[in-house]
């Protein structure tokens, strides 16, 4: 008779080089979270344009975009390089060139008329999503094939999201740091050079911090089919996956979601500097408690998700992200409609709120990601065709279109509600800022969950096919 022992699988890679893998993604959300938060209000402050002419620079930009998600996941998938091997590469890249278009982006010279404008900021902002889709997709699609089972692709994800939060968190500081009254456009630019740096330099880290994974990742590269197809069977290939119920529920509820957070910071500028008159510090501090939040909730969440599986956490997460967002509901109409909370408490009352949902809308920045991993291994495990590159490219494209639908929308409604700096404005614009953005948060958050409890692979699906 013999005893079997359980025997600890050791992991394969370790903290360190999860850390390592994790902080490539803390330049790469600088400088798009610079973007998100700033773009708007660069074009429709610091150089007096319209909201809507932004809006569609911004939606231009996106629609571009998501001809190369699909095209570079594809790529990535069946590229087969000894030195890059499938993933690196692109991210090599991909990382200068951000650098290089990001500075060039927010260079607009103010003496330039209206339409000169318009297409300055078009062509560079093609360019800026072109780069960032070269990096983006391929270094997703890489954190899927480095985790090697289901917790442990919530364990990389965590790290990923933590750097992901705080390359969120440093544009807030440097917000408070770098910006005069309303900001200057040579400010700007300087948020640029700095943005760019840290591209560079959390890239390169990255690069390296992983490249003793190659080759694992060549072996790895081996296993499944991997398609060779045209650019229109591509994009035939991308809209099918569609078709899947599990994947169409996590990408619409993972892009709708997100909207709730391009909302609170495209708009969330002018919505606290208007209507609640803050400086550009307090602005960054209740910001700040929003971005502060959301990264020390990961530790909870992937705790969270072990102990309930992964679809309840992000529904719970996204519940409580809604309570803090009716919380705020309630501080803005006391605040502005019957005037029974002083201004000197207002910041205080905010920043409680911001902590709530930064709390709740953490679950949404790490959870989807791991679930999609288990969504590509139960694809795998069902067609034998390895498709990383292309379902995570629907990630990348989804996380993208929200961010500048998002900009897009705000833009529109910033000339409906008849905001124009250069132009005197009623009392009745600064409040419906204030609608715009905790309504437009309280709506897209409740629209999430209506896809997110459609997904429904579990922990015990994808341990059965491991």
């Amino acid at each position: 008779m013999f005893l079997k022992t359980k025997i600890a699988r050791k992991p394969i890679m370790s903290n360190f080089s999860k850390a390592m893998f994790g902080i490539g993604s803390l330049g790469f959300c600088m400088v798009t979270q610079t973007a998100t938060s700033l773009l708007m209000y660069f074009g429709t402050v610091a150089h007096g344009m319209p909201g809507t002419v932004m809006g569609i620079a911004i939606l231009i930009g996106t629609i571009w975009d998501g001809a190369g998600d699909p095209i570079f996941g594809a790529l990535s998938d069946r590229t087969k390089s000894k030195f890059f091997g499938r993933r690196h590469g692109f991210m090599f890249f991909g990382m200068f060139g951000i650098a290089i278009v990001n500075i060039i982006l927010w260079s607009l010279p103010a003496a330039f008329p209206l339409w000169l404008k318009f297409i300055w900021l078009t062509v560079f902002i093609l360019l800026f999503n072109t780069f960032n889709t070269i990096y983006q997709t391929p270094y997703q699609a890489l954190g899927m094939e480095l985790a090697s089972d289901y917790d442990d692709r919530s364990s990389l994800e965590a790290f990923k999201t933590i750097f992901f939060l705080i390359g969120m968190i440093i544009p807030t500081v440097l917000l408070a740091v770098v910006f005069s009254d309303k900001g200057k456009p040579e400010e700007y630019l300087t948020m640029a050079y700095l943005g760019s740096c840290a591209m560079l330099i959390s890239g390169s880290l990255a690069f390296m911090g992983t490249y003793n994974q190659m080759p694992r990742l060549n072996i790895k590269a081996r296993t499944g089919i991997v398609e060779k197809k045209s650019i229109v069977e591509i994009f035939i290939d991308f809209f099918k996956a569609f078709k899947v119920k599990n994947f169409r529920s996590l990408v619409l509820g993972y892009a709708i979601s997100l909207m709730s957070a391009a909302l609170l910071t495209s708009i969330g500028l002018h919505f606290f500097n208007y209507t609640f008159g803050f400086t550009f510090i307090e602005t960054a501090m209740a910001l700040g408690g929003l971005f502060v939040m959301t990264v020390f909730s990961q530790p909870f969440w992937m705790i969270i998700s072990k102990k309930m599986d992964k679809k309840p956490s992000l529904i719970l997460g996204v519940s409580i992200g809604l309570i803090g967002i009716f919380y705020l509901g309630v501080i803005f109409v006391s605040y502005y409609y019957f005037h029974t909370i002083e201004k000197s408490n207002l910041l205080l009352f905010l920043i409680m709120g911001m902590f709530v949902v930064g709390f709740g809308v953490g679950a949404v920045f790490s959870m989807p990601n791991s679930m999609m991993g288990d969504v590509i291994a139960v694809e795998q495990h069902r067609t034998g065709i390895n498709k990383t590159g292309t379902y995570n490219s629907f990630m990348t494209f989804a996380y993208k279109l929200s961010q500048s639908l998002s900009s897009f929308l705000a833009g529109i409604m910033l000339d409906v509600i008849g905001f124009n700096v250069n132009k005197t404005m009623s009392a009745t614009v600064f409040a419906s800022l204030g609608w715009l953005v905790l309504g437009g948060v309280f709506l897209v958050l409740s629209l999430s969950i209506v896809f997110f409890v459609q997904y429904g692979i579990s922990k015990k699906d994808v341990l059965e096919i491991s």
